[in-house]
C-alpha cells in the first residue's frame, strides 16, 4: 500500500502534491486492484477479530505512517498528506520503474516484493 499511496500523492497535484487524507482511499485500492467489498470490508471481517471500523482505510493510514517514517511526507495541514523533497524523489523513481518496467502496478508491486521477500 506504501508505493501506490506515493504513486497517488505523487500524481496527485502537480504542484503541491498535497491531498485530504480521505481523497486518497479510493485511488490507492483502485491502483492495487482492490474490490469494492475489500475497500469496505471491516476490521473484523477481515481477520476475524478486532474493531468494526473500515480495514481499507486503516490500511492507508498505515501506509501514511511508514511514508512519515522514512521521511517521504512532509509537515502539512492536519488531515492533509504531503510528499516531502523526499518523497517526491521517491515518487519519481516509482514513476520511472514503473514505466521502464512495462508491467501494471500490481504486478510491479509483486515483483518489488518477491525480490525483496529474497533478498535482493
Amino acid at each position: 500500500a506504501r508505493f501506490a499511496l506515493l504513486y497517488v500523492l505523487g500524481e496527485w497535484n502537480a504542484v503541491t502534491r498535497a491531498a485530504k487524507a480521505e481523497e486518497t482511499y479510493r485511488p490507492t485500492a483502485e491502483l492495487l486492484g482492490l474490490s469494492r467489498r475489500e475497500q469496505t470490508i471491516t476490521i473484523r471481517e477481515k481477520n476475524g477479530t478486532g474493531e468494526d471500523r473500515p480495514w481499507w482505510p486503516n490500511q492507508a493510514q498505515w501506509a501514511r505512517q511508514k511514508l512519515k517514517d522514512i521521511g517521504a511526507l512532509a509537515s502539512s495541514q492536519h488531515g492533509y498528506w504531503q510528499l516531502s523533497k523526499k518523497g517526491q524523489k521517491q515518487y519519481e523513481l516509482l514513476k520511472t520503474k514503473l514505466k521502464e518496467s512495462g508491467l501494471s502496478f500490481e504486478k510491479f508491486v509483486e515483483n518489488h516484493v518477491e525480490e525483496r521477500r529474497k533478498g535482493g
